[in-house]
């Protein structure tokens, strides 16, 4: 997802056009990537710390939100996609880190 949103982000303050083959990838990263995490955010109340439930929800419930602009809503769900990704990453490091001598 961020890098769905990035290069799209890119494009447009860059003003410059993706080639059709990109944009036909990009759809491709799109819609395996939003189905993954839809999934994870449903499931989540199982599997992830509560963070990580927030920031997953709070990604997609940016699919409900009005903008103004195309910019506009690029720039918001690049920068919620980005901190939903450092917050899954945080907590696996934090989950998966061994305390201790483990011998």
């Amino acid at each position: 997802m961020n890098h769905y949103f990035d290069r799209k982000y890119k494009a447009v303050i860059e003003n410059r056009e993706l080639t059709e083959e990109y944009q036909v990838e990009l759809k491709r990263i799109w819609d395996e990537s939003y189905h993954k995490v839809r999934k994870a955010a449903d499931s989540g109340v199982f599997l992830f710390s509560e963070d990580v439930n927030a920031a997953l929800k709070e990604f997609i419930d940016l699919k409900d939100t009005h903008f103004d602009s195309y910019f506009e809503y690029l720039d918001n769900n690049l920068a919620v996609a980005e901190n939903c990704l450092k917050t899954v990453v945080a907590s696996a490091n934090k989950d998966l880190r061994v305390r201790g001598k483990w011998l």
